[in-house]
């Protein structure tokens, strides 16, 4: 008898972890953070813990937002890029000799995609101004990577959390 109580008993807390562990799981997820992947090769890495308190970010962050949306993603879809440029920081794109390149004080960014070599090529955005208040560089480390040089600058307000590369 002893035995078909305890049996009983375990049968129940483990009914009662089934249903309380996944809404558990989910409220942190929408709080605290949750583990992501990057499906795209705009960056090196592909699992990521993303952080919803930690929105302090700086130059070289992993930095996760959602997307004010173009002809090529929607709104709302959801990036992981590195930060290249804050506010209050002098960004430039100019013609060299390698292409047209983007500088964040006077540090070389990255290149735009040449049309004269890929006629797909997106339009890329021209900048001679120090960033603003609430607004940041987005970029990847591929040189096809759909980035600010194509879309512009990002937003604080859409940051959902900091990226933690796992692997």
């Amino acid at each position: 008898m002893q035995t078909q109580q305890n049996n009983s008993k375990r049968t129940f807390l483990i009914g009662i972890a089934i249903l309380v562990i996944p809404i558990l799981a989910n409220i942190y997820s929408r709080t605290v953070g949750y583990f992501g992947i990057n499906t795209e090769d705009c960056i090196k890495g592909r699992y990521f813990y993303v952080n919803r308190l930690d929105k302090n970010i700086k130059d070289g962050d992993y930095v996760v937002f959602s997307f004010k949306g173009s002809s090529t993603y929607p709104k709302d879809f959801v990036f992981i890029k590195i930060v290249g440029c804050t506010p209050g920081q002098h960004l430039v794109s100019k013609q060299t000799s390698k292409g047209y390149a983007y500088f964040c004080d006077n540090r070389l960014l990255g290149y735009a995609c040449n049309p004269l070599l890929n006629p797909h090529c997106p339009k890329h955005v021209e900048y001679n101004e120090v960033i603003p208040k609430g607004y940041f560089y987005a970029m990847g480390t591929a040189w096809n990577a759909y980035d600010s040089r194509y879309w512009g600058l990002a937003s604080y307000k859409s940051i959902i959390g900091k990226g933690y590369k796992i692997w």
